[in-house]
């Protein structure tokens, strides 16, 4: 079978539960000295969260946990009684209507990629299972058969009535870290004396409101190549939203060759498209962590214009190294890492 390898990011110092939480991004300046924050560390969604809140309530930080717990509820694969879950059961299930809206949001964003990003994978993250003890390559028949199995186009609402073809698994993971930023800013944003707050769940952040000590955010950009805290390079931001996708959070290595997590719905094959990773500023978690697996998939140059539709931008590292920027994140982009270089687009 030759040398296969699995990485796995377990936390046990809080600082290491804290890397592992952002896995990609990093917030740098999670502890300011003179300003007092409220602060949770748990798992949730299958990941890390952790949520710095400066001011507000003594219970704002419980509502903002458990804004992400209900949505796990909603969406997860791994909770019985999820929408997901009965939907992938049953093929016809009545969810709600916010429900109903998320996936209406994630099928658009779909179109937008031309299906780079798709949430009826979920047979395809089946079939690869790449974080099993003994993870293989799928015969090319088994992957066809998959892949005949996804198309959004496919999926059906009526109000609040989801049908899908029989076969066909919802996987809403792809976006799920960034839909739970988005939980979090939602809560945060029904108390008024809250002045500003980072929360991390997985590969994406979420900066809200003001930096309590300066004029705006660090966040770093981890080195592909690196450990859990080495920086590739930081973006300095306002208020936003941050997603990271890259080859080296789940992954195996089988015959010297690697196959990530990060599974492409035209060939039903890892994503190969000559980066290593792609992190992405935009004005929603959920279109943030979409986006860069819809990049992952598609590489620099079919990304930026989906990118330019949602007014989003993004930081590509290559597989040898260059570092690609949009437009909108060059003032607001470093590299702290001589190992890689500033490059321009070359489409």
């Amino acid at each position: 079978m030759g040398n296969r390898t699995k990485r796995k990011f377990i936390g046990g110092t809080a600082a290491a539960v804290l890397a592992a939480a952002l896995a990609a991004v990093i917030l740098l300046d999670l502890l300011p000295k003179k300003t007092e924050k409220r602060s949770v560390t748990a798992v949730a969604m299958g990941s890390v969260l952790r949520i710095d809140v400066y001011g507000g309530a003594d219970d704002t930080l419980q509502t903002a946990q458990d804004a992400v717990h209900a949505l796990d509820g909603k969406i997860s694969r791994t909770i019985d009684t999820s929408f997901v879950c009965r939907i992938n059961e049953n093929t016809v299930y009545d969810t709600d209507r916010e429900f109903v809206g998320f996936l209406q949001t994630l099928i658009d964003i779909s179109a937008v990629t031309d299906g780079a990003f798709d949430i009826t994978v979920g047979g395809l993250t089946d079939l690869w299972d790449i974080e099993a003890a003994q993870p293989r390559i799928p015969a090319e028949k088994e992957i066809a058969q998959t892949l005949s199995a996804i198309g959004y186009q496919k999926i059906q609402i009526d109000g609040t009535t989801v049908s899908v073809p029989a076969g066909m698994l919802l996987d809403m993971g792809a976006a799920g870290k960034g839909m739970a930023c988005d939980a979090i800013k939602a809560a945060l944003e029904q108390d008024k004396t809250v002045t500003g707050a980072v929360a991390a769940s997985g590969g994406s952040i979420l900066v809200y409101g003001k930096h309590p000590e300066k004029k705006s955010w660090t966040v770093g950009v981890r080195d592909p190549d690196g450990g859990e805290n080495d920086l590739m390079g930081t973006i300095t931001t306002a208020a936003c939203c941050l997603s990271t996708s890259g080859n080296y959070e789940k992954y195996f290595i089988l015959n010297g060759k690697r196959y990530c997590h990060i599974l492409s719905p035209f060939d039903g094959y890892p994503a190969d498209s000559g980066l290593k990773s792609v992190t992405v500023r935009a004005a929603t978690g959920m279109q943030s962590d979409a986006l860069s697996t819809a990049c992952f998939v598609l590489g620099v140059g079919k990304s930026l214009p989906i990118l330019e539709k949602f007014g989003a931008d993004a930081v590509f590292v290559t597989d040898d190294n260059a570092v690609h920027v949009t437009e909108g994140l060059r003032r607001d982009f470093e590299i702290t890492n001589t190992a890689y270089h500033i490059a321009d687009f070359d489409l």
